[in-house]
């Protein structure tokens, strides 16, 4: 009748013919249902949470102090106070209520931060009885977080040796507030000196360039891999490097991002390239 379904639509109908021909009686089954046999041979399956979490996105951010801020939101957890560095974060699209922060090499789970509820700027003019609540519970938090770095940083303070006040070194045969005499050079020795001294040719000595400082090995990873899309040559050391990594298990959890990060390299290098042309 020119009905289009759509592609929920067709999937529901689909879906219900197989229930419903699962649950009929099957000739070459000896009149047995396959919903009968499917169940009878089922295992014990797999826990959805657990493949839920396999399934998980995962991204690299950046600690401040509101924490991690993603999909316009900030997420926080105690254990994220004070640490200003990158983080690998894993999250499900369809329950952003939490994201688990590991290090940045995705190993050691960090915390479950959850979402912080905005505070209203002018809570104490403008802001209602929650917005107050929410401001002096924020305040309390962040007390209670500083009172605590500073008993930990008190505790090692109490343990510190005490300092040793080192004797002054004293020169030998010079006593200690005497003045020492001044010699003079012979003439011909004087005259030596600068005469060799006019003859000496100046070096100029290049400081040596210094080698780039990385967090990780990811983050080596990363600046190498945009230098090698963007047509740099790199030294063996840096090619070896890559190498090895790409068979690492860090780089096979995090290797959906590299392949997305290699694509805007070469996008962007090819763009670069059309213009310039």
């Amino acid at each position: 009748g020119g009905w289009v379904p759509t592609i929920e639509e067709a999937n529901n109908i689909i879906a219900g013919w197989v229930n419903e021909y699962s649950k009929r009686p099957h000739r070459g089954l000896k009149g047995i249902c396959p919903i009968d046999i499917l169940e009878t041979g089922l295992g014990p399956g797999i826990d959805e949470e657990e493949l839920r979490h396999l399934m998980m996105s995962i991204d690299i951010k950046q600690v401040d102090r509101n924490g991690i801020n993603f999909m316009g939101r900030n997420y926080y957890d105690e254990s994220l106070y004070g640490l200003k560095e990158r983080v690998t974060i894993k999250y499900d699209f369809e329950d952003l209520s939490k994201l688990y922060v590991y290090d940045l090499t995705g190993v050691r789970l960090i915390c479950e931060a959850t979402p912080l509820e905005p505070v209203h700027p002018m809570a104490k003019i403008l802001g209602t009885k929650d917005d107050m609540a929410s401001l002096k519970e924020g305040i309390k938090l962040k007390r209670s977080l500083k009172k605590g770095t500073e008993s930990i940083a008190r505790s090692y303070i109490d343990m510190a040796p005490e300092l040793i006040e080192m004797p002054e070194k004293k020169a030998e045969g010079i006593e200690h507030g005497a003045k020492s005499k001044k010699t003079e050079l012979p003439r011909s020795v004087a005259e030596r000196i600068e005469a060799e001294a006019s003859e000496m040719k100046v070096l100029e000595i290049k400081p040596k360039k210094k080698e780039p400082v990385y967090l990780s090995e990811p983050d080596r990873y990363e600046v190498l891999l945009e230098r090698e899309c963007k047509g740099e040559d790199l030294d063996l050391d840096d090619m070896t490097f890559m190498r090895y990594f790409e068979n690492t298990g860090i780089y096979k959890s995090l290797e959906s991002r590299f392949e997305f990060l290699r694509e805007t390299y070469l996008l962007d290098d090819s763009i670069s390239n059309e213009s310039t042309i």
